[in-house]
């Protein structure tokens, strides 16, 4: 409902990380990655100085509107 973001995309539920499990039990929660940069996901190559922070000022205004959503 928020145009902070360039694009946003839903997709289906996947147990590929921690969020998953609260979902489950119906506790409000959303997976968020950011598209673009290297792309690195839990491999050698996924290390701080890599970090893609695109959008992140959006991304942080987005999480405040989830907040306060409650």
């Amino acid at each position: 409902k928020s145009n902070l973001l360039p694009e946003i995309r839903i997709r289906g539920k996947a147990a590929i990380s921690d969020h998953y499990f609260f979902s489950e039990k119906n506790v409000p929660c959303f997976f968020i990655y950011t598209n673009g940069g290297k792309g690195y996901y839990h491999d050698v190559f996924d290390q701080a100085k890599e970090l893609s922070l695109n959008n992140i000022n959006e991304l942080f205004n987005l999480m405040i509107e989830f907040y306060r959503s409650f």
